[in-house]
């Protein structure tokens, strides 16, 4: 997540067509960038310093795409589940794989918050409702 950081570099002087330099303003604390300033792989914008850098990509920066270990633990519990449900005597031609059906279902779901987190313009994120609340 911090690479775009480390590897931040000075920008080139913004000039305006007329050759003046442009006046910016630093994203972060809205400091006149005269010419020169900071620019990071992750934002296009100028920035004024490196901490600016470090202070914006920590407040915008997406969360790191991939499961929690929660999650993690969720998906591989499935898995335990499954195969603990396969130990039992079967008593029904079709009851492992329905089983299964189910449990991907879950890590689906689960997985699926990854891409949630990853692309939360594509995929937002609805916060669930205080079942004691009403509606």
């Amino acid at each position: 997540m911090t690479e775009g950081i480390l590897t931040a570099k000075k920008a080139p002087p913004t000039v305006a067509p007329e050759r003046r330099p442009l006046r910016l303003v630093c994203p972060e604390c809205g400091n006149n960038i005269e010419g020169e300033g900071w620019i990071s792989d992750i934002f296009p914008q100028k920035f004024c310093s490196q901490p600016c850098i470090r202070e914006y990509h920590a407040k915008h920066a997406h969360p790191p795409a991939g499961l929690t270990s929660a999650e993690i633990g969720v998906v591989q519990g499935c898995g335990v589940i499954f195969t603990a449900f396969t130990a039992l005597p079967q008593t029904h031609p079709s009851d492992a794989r329905e089983v299964a059906m189910h449990i991907h279902a879950i890590q689906n779901i689960v997985m699926a918050r990854a891409a949630q987190r990853a692309h939360p313009d594509e995929f937002p994120t609805i916060e669930r409702k205080d079942p004691d609340a009403g509606s």
